[in-house]
């Protein structure tokens, strides 16, 4: 809450009081979400093979490793698929 990670205080903080909290370390004097990097071109792209709808993208944030099975099984029966179809057509996975 002193380091600002909460939004600012309702009561301005002392600066004495500051630095025996948190020491040398800056305060942070901007929204904090701002310092977080934009990944949703880099979600987007990753979705890309998989999205059939927007939601797609969203449960790849939330869920990457279960989305990704999630996606794999739905293209499988979307296109009749069944785990042994690569076996018959001569695919082989090692």
């Amino acid at each position: 809450m002193v380091r600002g990670e909460y939004g600012k205080t309702p009561v301005e903080i002392s600066e004495e009081f500051r630095r025996r909290i948190i020491g040398d370390d800056e305060p942070i004097t901007c929204r904090p979400a701002d310092n977080i990097p934009d990944e949703i071109a880099t979600l987007r792209e990753r979705v890309a093979p998989y999205a059939i709808q927007e939601e797609d993208l969203l449960s790849l944030a939330l869920f990457e490793q279960v989305a990704v099975k999630f996606f794999e099984a739905r293209k499988k029966k979307m296109h009749h698929l069944d785990d042994n179809a690569d076996a018959k057509n001569g695919i082989h996975s090692i």
